[in-house]
């Protein structure tokens, strides 16, 4: 009877050690977790040090060649041409930070430029414009960078389970390239989403990239558009082929429409020096007054979607008539039509113009008008 008091005291006492080890370690993990000292910002989790590293640099002054061989100060543009490489096993992102300094060694002023999706092993080449306030006084430049996984799945094939079928064609216009993007929704649902286009050289160096928004694509709907790789950055390599990644997703959550709560008293497709245009008529037959949302989706002759267009009309009240001109803005230009409105840009100081040249003015030949 003693000897079994004596091994139940023992096991007690070995469960009891068990506990306080067990319990020592789950505290020492609690608190080596939440101790402030040892806080990540979420931003540096991601941060990979050494994953994309600078090749080789150097500053160009645009139509003067380098900065060593000219002596004359009054430049246009200045350029600092990047060759960066991937040396990970992961993609990632990164930010160059650049410093510019004057002859003197002084710093007189600093920016950055985002680059994103480079996979490993991938050698990208881009020039990096200084700011304009800078170009007479800058003698150097000091680079540095900071990298990151990049978290966005990329798969030439379409993501989240959403079939959306793209190809493209290198187009010219003068001197430059055009990317003309010819797609379809393969989904029986309609979609949201993008187009994440890459463009390489001959050597196959990443010479550019640029999103391209498009905005409730309907089931078995084509569509087409234009862009260049100068929305990336500032270059003007050329382009020997492309990698497109349709990136969407089903629209689940629609704007609440207003339609019957417009009454459209009459609609025409017109044309103001070439460029396309609805002219509608309307009013707002609701109970109250209310912001009408108008957005225009323009259609060629083989209903494929070839641009977008919008109008926004603010505390129409009920009764109460408008007339409003909707202007035809190409896929690629449809984002900047919220910082120019109606006014017609061929090719604005920031170069986010270009749109006759990225658009299908002359295919225009229908439309469809939803009312939010």
């Amino acid at each position: 009877m003693n000897g079994k008091n004596i091994l139940l005291s023992i096991s007690i006492l070995i469960n009891i050690v068990l506990i306080i080890i067990i319990a020592s370690s789950i505290y020492f993990v609690w608190s080596s977790i939440n101790d402030p000292r040892n806080a990540i910002p979420f931003e540096d989790m991601m941060e990979e040090q050494n994953l994309i590293q600078i090749v080789n640099y150097k500053l160009i002054f645009e139509n003067n060649g380098d900065k060593g061989n000219n002596n004359n100060n009054n430049h246009n543009n200045a350029y600092i041409e990047v060759i960066g490489k991937n040396i990970g096993n992961i993609s990632g992102n990164c930010v160059i930070y650049a410093k510019l300094y004057d002859s003197d060694g002084y710093v007189i002023g600093s920016f950055k430029e985002k680059f994103d999706n480079i996979n490993p092993g991938e050698t990208f080449k881009a020039k990096i414009k200084c700011p304009s306030n800078y170009v007479d006084s800058v003698s150097t430049v000091n680079l540095s960078v900071k990298c990151y996984k990049d978290t966005l799945f990329y798969n030439e094939n379409g993501n989240h389970g959403v079939p959306v079928k793209i190809r493209y064609n290198i187009l010219k216009h003068n001197n430059s390239q055009i990317i003309e993007v010819i797609g379809e929704n393969t989904n029986n649902k309609s979609v949201d989403g993008y187009v994440f286009i890459k463009y390489y050289d001959k050597n196959n160096t990443l010479i550019g990239q640029n999103m391209v928004h498009l905005y409730n694509i309907e089931p078995n709907e084509t569509f087409k558009f234009k862009t260049n790789n100068n929305d990336w950055v500032y270059n003007n390599y050329t382009i020997s082929k492309c990698k497109l990644f349709p990136i969407f997703g089903i629209d689940y959550y629609p704007m609440i429409s207003h339609q019957n709560d417009t009454k459209i008293i009459s609609q025409k497709l017109m044309s103001d020096n070439g460029r396309p245009y609805v002219e509608l008529i309307g009013e707002n037959i609701a109970d109250d007054n209310t912001q009408i949302y108008i957005k225009v989706n323009f259609y060629n002759e083989n209903n494929t979607l070839i641009g977008y267009g919008v109008k926004n009309l603010e505390n129409i009240n009920n009764g109460e008539k408008f007339k409003v001109k909707i202007y035809y803005y190409g896929i690629s230009n449809y984002p900047h039509q919220r910082y120019y409105g109606d006014k017609y840009v061929q090719n604005d100081e920031n170069n986010n113009g270009y749109l006759s040249i990225l658009g299908y003015f002359d295919e225009v030949s229908k439309y469809n008008i939803t009312i939010n």
